[in-house]
């Protein structure tokens, strides 16, 4: 079986919506903090409205999840900018040419 690749439909413009990861409901948001130049998202449970995560730098290539393992959230949360992969999105990419990802890893 393969990974199961979501794409999150994230724009350059500041968001929030719901969005529901491996059977959980979540509300998605995100912003551009220009004074640190970098996009941030925050991700709320969408039955209690607890926030789970709190403005995480969309860094690219590296799991955004990875240190929310508590939270229990299955799957990786990556960010990946074509022609940089290395490079977070900047205000005008996101949604066009720097894209997020919710990858579920075949068991």
């Amino acid at each position: 079986m393969a990974d199961q690749v979501y794409k999150i439909p994230v724009t350059n413009i500041p968001q929030r919506f719901e969005i529901t990861l491996s059977g959980t409901d979540y509300i998605f948001e995100n912003r551009y903090m220009s004074g640190l130049s970098m996009w941030v998202f925050s991700l709320i449970d969408a039955t209690t409205l607890e926030t789970l995560i709190l403005n995480m730098p969309m860094v690219s290539g590296a799991n955004l999840l990875r240190q929310f393992a508590y939270l229990l959230i299955p799957g990786s949360l990556i960010t990946f900018t074509i022609d940089e992969p290395n490079t977070p999105p900047a205000l005008a990419t996101l949604g066009d040419g720097a894209f997020l990802y919710y990858i579920i890893e075949a068991e």
